[in-house]
């Protein structure tokens, strides 16, 4: 279970917290993160006819179990990165996404490791939008093959949205089983103007 906050200070920045941990519901000992971990995005460049948009942000939340012998999450934050987003009018909406990380998780071999990765966003009307993601890190390391194939993790969801501020979202996370453990996430989410 993992909760987060995020507020945009401005048309063009958002930061925020979350914070959580394994076996929070279910059957276990609850295994809480071991900090609270930040987030920061900033738009660059606005998307154009001819120009995709471009972020830059942080994020220290990784997913999964957090190992601290391995000092990081199964799979890793994204760090530092930087994304290209570009739309188009196909139905209500049609996203592509590239980006480029580089995570601060790990030790040894194991830390500082790309990660690329590609999404997809396709909106049928503004209240219903499906998503696709291929995350695929780059490592060598046998730290990071102990917790997967090294074949990155192919995600799929859907977010409706329920009233003007309250949205759902069910997210199917590694279907091609690169690692041990597939994550099916259901999220509440409340957007509101602070102002």
């Amino acid at each position: 279970m993992l909760s987060e906050i995020d507020i945009g200070l401005f048309n063009r920045f958002e930061m925020g917290v979350s914070y959580g941990g394994m076996n929070v519901i279910g059957a276990g000992d609850i295994d809480w993160y071991p900090r609270v971990e930040i987030q920061a995005k900033y738009r660059l460049i606005d998307e154009n006819v001819g120009f995709p948009a471009i972020a830059l942000g942080y994020s220290s939340q990784g997913y999964g179990e957090y190992s601290s012998s391995l000092e990081r999450y199964a799979v890793k934050s994204k760090g530092f990165y930087g994304v290209l987003s570009k739309n188009y009018a196909l139905f209500e909406g049609l996203g592509l996404h590239a980006g480029y990380a580089i995570s601060l998780e790990g030790k040894e071999e194991d830390e500082g490791e790309p990660d690329f990765f590609l999404g997809a966003t396709l909106s049928f009307n503004p209240d219903l939008m499906i998503m696709a993601e291929y995350d695929l890190p780059i490592s060598n390391d046998s730290i990071a093959e102990s917790l997967d194939e090294g074949n990155g993790y192919f995600n799929i969801g859907v977010r409706v949205r329920l009233m003007d501020q309250i949205y759902i979202e069910v997210d199917l996370r590694n279907l091609n089983e690169n690692a041990m453990d597939s994550d099916r996430v259901i999220m509440v989410v409340y957007e509101s103007p602070l102002f």
